[in-house]
C-alpha cells in the first residue's frame, strides 16, 4: 500500500511537470489540445477557452430545481 502511494505521488509530480511544460511550450504555438499516447493520460493540455464546466453546472442545477 505504501509502494502504491509512492507510485501515485511520483506520477502526480511527473504529470504536473509535463502539464506545466506544455503550458509554457504552447504559449506561442496556439494548440487547443495536446494529446498523450500514454494509456490513462489522454489529454495533457487543453485551452481553458473550451472549459464549459460552469455552464454545465448551471444547467444541471436548473434542471434539478425543476424536478423538485
Amino acid at each position: 500500500q505504501e509502494l502504491k502511494k509512492m507510485q501515485m505521488d511520483l506520477m502526480g509530480t511527473l504529470n504536473k511537470k509535463v502539464e506545466d511544460y506544455l503550458k509554457e511550450y504552447n504559449k506561442d504555438k496556439g494548440f487547443a489540445y495536446i494529446f498523450s499516447y500514454q494509456p490513462g493520460a489522454i489529454i495533457y493540455y487543453k485551452d481553458s477557452i473550451y472549459d464549459i464546466t460552469d455552464e454545465l453546472i448551471k444547467g444541471l442545477n436548473v434542471q434539478y430545481k425543476k424536478g423538485k
